[in-house]
């Protein structure tokens, strides 16, 4: 994945360049490079990679043990569109400039695969104090 990652980023960078998906390097301002066109959305490449990869991890993966379906490929799943969420969110990012307060409530949604699949304990660890102000009794509280 690295390999095919670091062989694929400089192919397609001018394909992000053409398409008007870049920025300029604020730390070079002032400099001989500070003008030069930095491709903002390339994260878009390793993420396709890796969700490839994890995809062909999950067809490598049984899904039935001694006739009963495998918890874990739920949680997979879950966690594939957890992922696949994100790297939507980052490249919108990229694109339509979001604001702070869409990036910091669609995480959220992201999240929910996997929290309805998860079939464990929830619990928190409090901070002292935390705990103290709360007035709660016990460090470790069970959200359920």
């Amino acid at each position: 994945a690295f390999l095919l990652t670091a062989a694929l980023i400089p192919r397609t960078a001018h394909l992000f360049l053409r398409a008007n998906l870049f920025g300029r390097d604020i730390n070079k301002k002032g400099t001989p490079r500070g003008e030069d066109k930095v491709p903002e959305a390339l994260g878009l490449i390793p993420a396709t990679i890796y969700l490839v990869v994890l995809c062909l991890r999950h067809v490598q993966t049984p899904r039935v043990e001694d006739g009963v379906p495998l918890q874990r490929e739920a949680l997979y799943s879950a966690a594939l569109a957890s992922v696949t969420f994100m790297i939507l969110l980052g490249f919108a990012d990229d694109v339509l400039d979001l604001k702070w307060r869409y990036k910091m409530v669609l995480p959220l949604f992201a999240s929910l695969p996997l929290l309805v699949n998860y079939a464990g304990s929830t619990s928190i660890l409090v901070p002292r104090q935390v705990q103290e102000v709360l007035g709660l009794s016990s460090m470790l509280v069970d959200l359920g």
